[in-house]
């Protein structure tokens, strides 16, 4: 038998003894994948990773340093945090996915992240057919501003038509002010003052 053959076994058990002691170590740093130091906040606790949490209960680990509020959860829990005074926020996306005739969609997210963290997300713009117009018409109904009036009104109309190639949900609506209500500028003959237009 061979030198190699006889330390066969014990070339085994070797091996054994270095995979378990890679994989305490692996394990612990896991364990403390948290704790640093460094953490003296909840943001900077959050920030560590997605399995990181923050005690904030204020008889937590009297005279200790700030850095050990941060720590897994079970290793918290172990240690006297309730889980009332746990921060360990996810990261959610809610959308409304309610069907509906707008052009941006969805109307509606709500986010809730993690300090540190990012989401994505889509947002689909399109334009509508026969999207819904309002026009409003504000005129100077003032003598000086007759030769544009006169325009208006062929042109108003010529425009409705126009739009009502591009959408069948038109509403037009017209207002009139004047500047100066005192003669020259306009009419003062009662029935021009009750009714401008």
């Amino acid at each position: 038998m061979t030198s190699w053959q006889r330390s066969g076994p014990l070339r085994i058990v070797l091996l054994c003894c270095v995979a378990v002691t890679v994989c305490a170590e692996a394990s612990s740093g896991g364990a403390r994948a948290c704790w640093s130091p460094s953490v003296t906040s909840c943001a900077d606790c959050l920030r560590r990773g997605p399995q990181c949490v923050w005690c904030f209960q204020e008889d937590f680990l009297h005279g200790a340093e700030q850095s050990r509020r941060c720590d897994l959860l079970d290793n918290l829990r172990r240690r006297g945090c309730r889980p009332e005074f746990m921060e360990h926020s996810d990261v959610k996306v809610e959308v409304d996915a309610t069907l509906s005739s707008t052009q941006v969609s969805p109307q509606e997210i709500s986010i809730t992240l993690r300090p540190g963290s990012e989401v994505s997300f889509i947002v689909a713009v399109k334009q509508l057919e026969r999207y819904p117009v309002d026009l409003y018409y504000l005129v100077d109904v003032s003598a000086s501003m007759q030769e544009n009036l006169d325009h208006l009104k062929t042109v108003g109309i010529a425009l409705s038509r126009r739009m009502a190639q591009h959408t069948s949900n038109l509403w037009l609506g017209f207002g009139s002010f004047v500047d100066k209500p005192v003669s020259p500028y306009i009419s003062v003959h009662p029935s021009k003052i009750d009714n401008p237009c």
